[in-house]
């Protein structure tokens, strides 16, 4: 990658950016000196972050938070009847320390329920509540429901899936 003082030489640069969006869309992105993959690094963590604002948004009228959906979401759709909290922070990219403390807060909200298993006595599974299922069964109608008229057609979506796949796919071989 180009160091920032060079692309802050670029001529797209001379004008004033009122914010982030502004300096993302109208500088960064258009600053012929950025590599392509750079500037799709840059334009996939602002539209993440993007994304995650507005899901944070929408979950909170219903109580939950982005990572707890996650994890009710996770339990919903695993074939076992419970995960252990390792499998959870494994699958949820958080350290163990995390998955705790957020489980301890959705077991307050009635969100899942802990036991031990019977296999491993330290060990301790966790499982949705019917109150839980309900926030998820929620979530995804809130989705059904919202307006997708900004957002991609079913063409460019697919398009844009198997993208990401890829760059994950890369990444993972890459980062293990």
């Amino acid at each position: 990658m180009m160091s920032a003082h060079k692309i802050r030489e670029s001529k797209v640069w001379e004008r004033t950016f009122e914010d982030w969006d502004d300096i993302l869309d109208n500088g960064f992105l258009k600053c012929p000196e950025v590599s392509s993959q750079d500037k799709a690094l840059a334009s996939l963590l602002r539209t993440s972050h993007l994304i995650q604002e507005l899901l944070e948004a929408q979950f909170s009228s219903f109580g939950v938070t982005i990572a707890q959906f996650h994890v009710l979401e996770l339990l919903y759709f695993c074939k076992k009847q419970a995960l252990s909290q390792s499998e959870i922070s494994s699958k949820m990219f958080c350290s163990k320390a995390n998955i705790t403390s957020l489980i301890s807060r959705m077991e307050e909200k009635n969100f899942v329920k802990r036991s031990s298993s019977k296999e491993r006595s330290r060990e301790k599974l966790v499982s949705l509540t019917s109150h839980g299922k309900k926030i998820v069964e929620k979530g995804f109608e809130h989705f059904e429901r919202c307006d997708k008229s900004s957002l991609l057609g079913k063409k460019e979506a697919e398009q844009l899936v198997e993208i990401l796949l890829k760059v994950r796919q890369g990444l993972r071989k890459k980062h293990g």
